[in-house]
C-alpha cells in the first residue's frame, strides 16, 4: 500500500485521488481516514516511544545478565572438566593399583612409640616427606624426629605406633 499521506506547507494532509466531486472526495476522505486510524492503531499496539525506551533498557540489563550467566556457565564448564580430568586420572590410578591415600599432611606432628628387639624410639616427631622406595612396593614416611634424628617408617605404621600429636594430647587430658 502506497502513503496516505503528503507533506503541504501547512502540516501533512491525507492524499486523495482526484475526486471528481465533493461527494468522492468524502468518500476518499472517509476510506484513507479508516486506513489511517487502523495504521496509527497498529503502531500505538507495538507500543509508544516510552515503552519503547523502558523496553530497550530491559533488553540491555538482559543482554548484560545473558552475558554474564554465560560467562560463570563457561568457567563452571571449564571447572567442571578440568575436575573431571582428575576424578578420570585418580579412577585410573586406583584400578592400576597407583592410587595411595596417605594418613597425614608433610608437616603433621606425630607420637612415635616404636619399639624392637634392635631398640627404638618412643618420642615426638615431624613428618617431613613420603617416598616410595624403588625396591620396596609400598610407601614410606619420613620423620623428623625430636632428638635430632631422622627415621623412616611404613605409611601403615600410621595410626598404630605412629599417632598424631594431638590424639596423644587428648589421651593425657584423660
Amino acid at each position: 500500500m502506497g502513503r496516505l499521506t503528503i507533506q503541504t506547507p501547512n502540516g501533512a494532509a491525507l492524499s486523495l485521488n482526484n475526486p471528481a466531486n465533493e461527494r468522492e472526495a468524502r468518500k476518499q476522505l472517509m476510506a484513507a481516514y479508516k486506513i489511517a486510524v487502523n495504521k496509527l492503531a497498529a503502531y500505538e499496539d507495538i507500543g509508544t516511544p516510552e515503552e519503547f525506551a523502558a523496553a530497550k533498557k530491559d533488553v540491555g540489563y538482559l543482554t548484560r545478565e545473558v552475558s554474564a550467566l554465560a560467562r560463570e556457565s563457561v568457567e563452571r564448564e571449564k571447572a567442571l572438566a578440568k575436575l573431571e580430568a582428575v576424578v578420570t586420572a585418580w579412577a585410573k590410578a586406583e584400578s592400576e593399583g597407583r592410587l595411595v591415600v596417605l594418613p597425614c599432611k608433610v608437616g603433621d606432628k606425630v607420637q612415635i612409640c616404636h619399639v624392637t628387639g634392635f631398640g627404638g624410639y618412643v618420642g615426638g616427631g615431624k613428618i617431613s616427606l613420603f617416598y616410595q622406595n624403588s625396591t620396596a612396593p609400598f610407601v614410606f614416611m619420613s620423620i623428623g624426629c625430636d632428638d635430632g634424628k631422622i627415621r623412616n617408617y611404613e605409611i601403615n605404621a600410621y595410626g598404630k605406633s605412629i599417632i598424631p600429636a594431638e590424639a596423644e594430647a587428648a589421651l593425657e587430658r584423660g
